[in-house]
Formats: C-alpha cells, structure tokens, sequence
C-alpha cells in the first residue's frame, strides 16, 4: 500500500512533492522491514500501530484542553500526550534546559548530540486556545522552567519592554543564529508536530503532521508514513547517518532528473512543432497556384 500524506503538510516542499509520493516509500524500505523483522522476532508492535493505539489518549486529552481555562492546564495535558508520543516515536522524555549565549536558556522536551555537538532538540508547547492557532507564535512559559533553577531566564523578545520572545523568534534570531544550534527540532505542540530543519527552515520549509486528522482517521498508510519521518530510527539513530540525509540528497537527484527530463520533452516538443510548422509552410507554397 502506498504512503498516505494526508494530514502531513509539506510547507515550502521540504521534500518535493512528487519525492515523498512517489519514490519515499523506496527510501524507507529498509526501516520498514527492519520494523517488520523486529514484530516477527520479538513480537514489537510496528511504530504506526503504535501511533494508531495513542488515538484515544489524544482525544481526551484534547478535550480535557478545550475546557481548561488555564495555559499550564493544557500544557501539562500536552506534556501527558508527548511523553507517549515521543515514546512511541523512539524517544524517552529528558526535560531540562538548554543555555543560550545571552544567558537565556530553552527548556526542552529532550536534547541529543551527536559528536559533541546538539544534533536534535525536542520542545513542547500546550495545546492551542484558538483553533489554527500558529503555535510559534506564542512564547514558552515558566512553568516549562525547573523548579529551584535559580535566576535562569527565558530569551526576552526584540521588541523589548521586557516581552518574552515567541518560539518562531526564538528559532530565527537566537537558536539558529548561535554558535552552535542543533541541526534538527521536532516541535510539540500537542495537536500538531513540526519537524524543522536549520539549513531549511530560512526557506520558510518545514513538514508539518496535523496528530488531529492523523489520530482520527488511523489510516495505517498514513501513520506510517509519519513514523517513517519522524522515528528516531530515520531521524536521530544510535549509529550511522541520520537517514533523512540521504532522503534530502535523493530528493534533489529526482527532482534535477525530472528537471531534466523535463527540458529534453519541452525541446523535443519544440522541434516537433517547428518541423511540422515548416513541412506546412513548404505545402502551401508547393501548391500554391502560379500567378
């Protein structure tokens, strides 16, 4: 059965669209059959029936959240729900924080490194008060900090007055501009999940899964193809490369092949219609009657 991309946003083409429908499937067989052997061998259930069995959690949380009147309520409930995603991701939940050079630091849901270096940063935000609600548009909050941390701060916004940055500021003026950012973020924000990459994310790409739609249905299909980009397996895996690099480097192989096949039909077409144009032209003067 092929991937089902409905309910996954693919803002800005993260991957090409003919890509993820077309050839993804073929990139992640591996993962899939290793997801597969692990069933048959230790009988582990697959990652998408995982995801699928977390539906009605999800839904009582997020009704839980619609009634609660307060911002920590629903995140707390967000907090509840991401743990038992991240789990069913491949991921165990390691809250602390994260310095930043102006002394702020980030609270995160899990941070990884890779050679030393942050690699994949986890956050979390509540569920939304307002339905389409862009959930970097609000501000992390101080109940996200530890207790007893001190005189640690959240990054303050640009615009002063002692205003707290929002995430998406937060992500284009203090993260990916320091030093030493994490190459990938995975953000929660309890009824959707933005998978964002630093090298693509001033591009305004980024892959975005509605868990609403995604939960609601349980098309396997679907599920499958969330888990085959967001698992830690694909994403941030032990040892190796991170998979999602190869499927970058794929994506733009087909997408200059298309390209190019493209461009050779275009100028075949051109040479069709030019030679036509002129056998045409050479009828009509051949029997043109003499004057």
């Amino acid at each position: 059965m092929a991937l089902d991309f409905t309910g996954i946003e693919n803002v800005g083409e993260f991957y090409s669209t003919h890509y993820l429908t077309a050839v993804l499937e073929g990139d992640l067989k591996s993962v899939f059959n290793k997801w597969k052997e692990d069933k048959a061998e230790e009988g582990k259930r697959l990652p998408n029936e995982v995801l699928a069995g977390l539906s009605n959690k999800y839904f009582t949380l997020r009704a839980k959240a619609d009634e609660a009147v307060d911002a920590g309520e629903r995140l707390g409930l967000a907090q509840d729900f991401h743990a038992h995603l991240l789990e069913a991701l491949g991921y165990q939940r390691r809250p602390g924080v994260e310095p930043l050079a102006d002394g702020a630091v980030l609270p995160v849901h899990l941070a990884l490194r890779r050679d030393g270096n942050p690699f994949l940063w986890v956050f979390d935000a509540p569920f939304s008060e307002i339905d389409d609600e862009d959930p970097l548009s609000v501000p992390p909050m101080e109940e996200q900090l530890p207790e007893g941390g001190g005189e640690i701060e959240l990054p303050k916004s640009s615009e002063g007055r002692g205003q707290l940055a929002s995430w998406r500021e937060i992500l284009e003026e203090h993260l990916f501009r320091s030093d030493h950012p994490p190459r990938w973020v995975l953000f929660l924000a309890g009824g959707e999940v933005l998978l964002i990459d630093r090298h693509k994310w001033p591009q305004g790409k980024y892959l975005r899964f509605d868990l609403g739609e995604l939960l609601g249905r349980k098309q396997a299909s679907a599920l499958k193809a969330t888990a085959g980009l967001l698992h830690r397996d694909v994403l941030a895996p032990d040892t190796g490369v991170c998979l999602h690099d190869t499927l970058d480097e794929n994506s733009h192989k087909h997408a200059y092949a298309v390209s190019g096949d493209l461009k050779h039909g275009v100028r075949r077409a051109v040479e069709l219609l030019a030679n036509e144009a002129v056998w045409y032209r050479s009828c009509l003067l051949y029997t043109s009657p003499s004057p």
